[in-house]
């Protein structure tokens, strides 16, 4: 993985920790867009999926939450693999 990559998970699991378990709301500016289809590029949801998603904040929630599954699912893997 790339150090760009890294900063996008860590990006990532910051923004989920803030909307999910601190009640934040998700603000759909520019940013918050690239960071949500980079986070999503990196665990392969189709792009019209990301695409469609994005266009509200329901559904980026949802991208965000499927976001952070994927990248848990992926490192429990990875721990998993090296032990």
């Amino acid at each position: 993985m790339t150090d760009q990559e890294q900063l996008v998970w860590r990006r990532l699991e910051q923004l989920e920790q803030r909307l999910l378990n601190q009640g934040e709301a998700l603000e759909l500016s520019e940013e918050t867009r690239a960071l949500l289809s980079g986070g999503a590029r990196l665990v392969n949801p189709s792009p019209e999926d990301t695409e469609d998603a994005l266009r509200g904040v329901s559904t980026a929630t949802t991208l965000l939450r499927e976001i952070g599954r994927r990248i848990r699912d992926g490192s429990v893997r990875l721990g998993t693999v090296k032990e």
